[in-house]
């Protein structure tokens, strides 16, 4: 592999454990040399994370977001072997650098994605001695998978119609074999081996899908839409001979398995019962099990104790076991998932029998089916809800398969150790400020949760209690000092709130809604400037929690953002909507005349002292970046090209003794800086794997950036290496 990679140019293709990755040869060599095992497949799949940034970057910015990643994931021996090949190379000293990155969402159990097509149905066989996944996807495509590497085997099975819904695997005629039903209702049968279509299946409406071996014949059993289940050989697509008799109820959900000598059908129904079928006759066995109260999802079946069970997942979160042999519910029920269970597998663990279950809050559950305790936390990552989850042996170690609503087919190492669980947001990040608490530098986020955390600006731990009163997002924050104490300062649609972060404790100070503030001080007193979609200003007195003057004169529209200044020996607010406004906090007065973004609204902005001139710094919907003089109030010089999409979110900072500029677009992934002395853009620019929400510096130059659920920290540049080689002008 090696000389494959060092054969290319430096932006060439390397495929390491099935990824394919944008790398420096030069870096990834020794990195990939230097592991080994599960370790190199976690080290690929950091690669493959941050693919979409390499292109655009040069080797040094490719180690930067490489680190990123591998703190996301906790993987300190990357992040030592990344600055030891940095620091061999000579890395250029203008380089960011990421201090820490908090990768709540991320699971260390992850191995790998198998990129390629939409999620959807799932299933696993044993190809040759390969063991393979066989995934179907929205755009009705099939591929198969070698779960060892990662890699697609053979090219894409055509289907037909807008999806795949369901697929189960067997060995027919001693080839492994996939059925799959698309959406538009057709049932297809497929040699894994050869990629070969068999037989001439049934067609028709197929929801479900399974399959045994019923005197010597692989037959497969599909449910339909319309009530009625069928049996068929599966090699040859003629029914058995037989229909299900006393079908009455829809079908959601089929599996297979052999109780007392005979070989069974186990359905689940939308009224929330499990039935036997015989499959040699297709007549019903004993009366219906009892217990969901919602439709049955999924069903999978067992053997615990030298007892045939079946496991079944239900639209009311539940999964529940069954002792298919006398009828009676194993245990209690297994609840844990906080909506429907959509997908449930069984394997072996750690001489345990577990069953794997997905739900629809996007959370993976491991149970010892023996106990029905649940194995260790779930497994995050999934933004969305799980759809299938299918299981299978590689390198002799189980793994669970999982196929989720947001496109993405991933694949888990159940026997790894959980590790300890990292807390962090579980929506997305919106507001960061930076604030002193006991004598350490703190970074302080918002989100769409609902929650203020605490992080320890050094180290990335949290650094004080969770902050919970927020019924909505957190929209905005600031940090100050009242009366001697830190508080941070939100927003959001339910009101304004204060918060003592020594102690962790909230007040609600008005219930009016805010969606930007800022906080400065007036007369030796802090005071809070909040602005809302009403277009109004409203300032509070944060030691008597009281508004301090009425509404000042308010934008025609929403106010976007607002920031607090110093000018002209007074303490100034300057809020931006519409267009551009300064009003005198201790007054309330209008300060000049308005500036205006020209070409659209005033949209994200910050405040900065350039060369011992305090000025604005605005962007909009034109997407420049324009500076203002808040004493003169006339813009300096001409307009920065932004090439962010449209500021949506700026922050101004002093970064080695310079006044720098941080601007972020909507839905992008990439922090633009500036240097404000001089108006050039400093390159490159910081690439993020999803998008940035908030961004904010800290005293010490340091950069919080808030992008998807998480929060990372960027240390500066060392001093000196803003230089013309390392800055373009825009």
């Amino acid at each position: 592999m090696e000389a494959e990679v060092r054969a290319g140019r430096s932006d060439d293709l390397l495929t390491d454990a099935g990824f394919l990755v944008w790398a420096d040869p030069d870096l990834v060599v020794p990195l990939l040399s230097a592991a080994s095992g599960r370790d190199a497949r976690l080290c690929a799949w950091v690669y493959w994370k941050s693919l979409s940034g390499h292109r655009a970057a040069d080797g040094c910015h490719r180690r930067w977001l490489l680190r990123l990643e591998a703190l996301r994931w906790g993987h300190r021996a990357l992040v030592s072997r990344l600055d030891t090949a940095g620091a061999g190379r000579g890395a250029r000293p203008s380089e960011w650098e990421v201090r820490w990155a908090v990768g709540a969402r991320l699971d260390g159990r992850r191995l790998r994605s198998l990129t390629g097509h939409p999620g959807g149905a799932v299933a696993t066989a044993d190809v040759d001695g390969v063991p393979v996944a066989v995934t179907g996807g929205s755009e009705g495509l099939v591929r198969v998978w070698d779960l060892t590497t990662g890699g697609q085997i053979g090219p894409h099975l055509p289907g037909r119609g807008p999806g795949v819904r369901a697929a189960a695997t067997a060995t027919a005629d001693g080839r492994a074999v996939a059925v799959c039903s698309g959406w538009d209702g057709t049932v297809r049968v497929w040699d894994l081996a050869t990629g070969d279509a068999l037989g001439e299946p049934p067609g028709g409406p197929v929801r479900a899908i399974a399959t045994a071996v019923v005197d010597g014949r692989t037959v497969a059993v599909t449910a339909d839409d319309d009530a009625g289940m069928r049996a068929w050989d599966l090699l040859t697509g003629r029914p058995l001979g037989y229909s299900f008799t006393g079908r009455t109820t829809a079908v959601t959900a089929l599996a297979t398995a052999e109780v007392r000598g005979r070989t069974v059908v186990v359905t689940g129904t939308c009224r929330g019962t499990v039935r036997l079928w015989d499959l040699a006759t297709g007549k019903k066995v004993g009366q219906p099990l009892t217990g969901h109260l919602g439709a049955v999802m999924t069903v999978a079946t067992t053997i615990v104790h030298g007892k045939v069970v079946a496991v079944t997942g239900g639209w009311d979160g539940t999964v529940r076991v069954w002792d298919l042999a006398t009828g009676r519910p194993v245990g209690l029920p297994l609840a844990a998932h906080t909506g429907p269970v959509w997908g449930v597998a069984t394997t072996r663990l750690h001489d345990r029998t577990v069953a794997v279950s997905g739900g629809e809050e996007g959370t993976v559950r491991l149970w010892d089916l023996a106990t029905g305790g649940e194995l260790g936390p779930p497994l995050t990552g999934h933004t969305e809800g799980i759809v299938a989850v299918a299981t299978a042996t590689v390198d002799g170690l189980p793994v669970a398969v999982t196929s989720s609503s947001d496109d993405m087919v991933w694949v888990w190492d159940l026997a790894r150790a959980p590790g300890t669980p990292r807390t962090g947001h579980t929506g997305s990040v919106r507001a960061v400020a930076v604030s002193l608490l006991h004598d350490r530098a703190v970074a302080v986020t918002g989100g769409d949760d609902g929650v203020v955390r605490l992080w320890d600006l050094g180290t990335g731990q949290p650094a004080g209690p969770e902050l919970t009163g927020h019924t909505g997002p957190v929209e905005a924050m600031a940090t100050a000092t009242v009366e001697r104490r830190e508080v941070a300062v939100t927003v959001g649609s339910d009101g304004l709130r204060i918060w003592d972060l020594a102690t962790g404790r909230g007040e609600l100070i008005t219930s009016w809604p805010a969606r930007a503030v800022a906080v400065a001080e007036v007369q030796g007193c802090a005071v809070a400037v909040t602005g809302g979609d009403d277009g109004r200003v409203r300032t509070w007195n944060l030691a008597t929690r009281r508004q301090i003057t009425g509404p000042l004169a308010h934008h025609r529209g929403w106010v976007m953002a607002l920031a607090t200044a110093k000018a002209g020996g007074r303490a100034v607010v300057v809020t931006a909507g519409d267009d551009g406004m300064i009003w005198d906090l201790r007054t309330g007065e209008q300060v000049g005349e308005p500036f205006t973004n020209r070409n659209g609204w005033v949209m994200a902005l910050a405040v900065a002292e350039v060369q011992g001139r305090p000025v604005a710094v605005t962007s909009g919907d034109d997407g420049t970046v324009r500076v203002w003089d808040l004493t003169t109030h006339e813009q300096i010089g001409t307009a920065l090209g932004n090439r962010c999409r449209g500021a949506r979110m700026a922050a101004a900072g002093t970064v080695n003794g310079r006044p720098v500029l941080a601007t972020s677009g909507r839905d992008d992934r990439t922090v633009c800086l500036h240097d404000l002395a001089t108006g050039r853009r400093m390159r490159p620019d910081l690439v993020f794997p999803e998008q940035i929400r908030a961004v904010a510096f800290a005293p010490g130059g340091e950069l919080v950036v808030g992008f998807g659920t998480e929060v990372a920290v960027l240390a500066p540049p060392q001093d000196g290496t803003t230089s013309a080689a390392d800055r373009t002008r825009t």
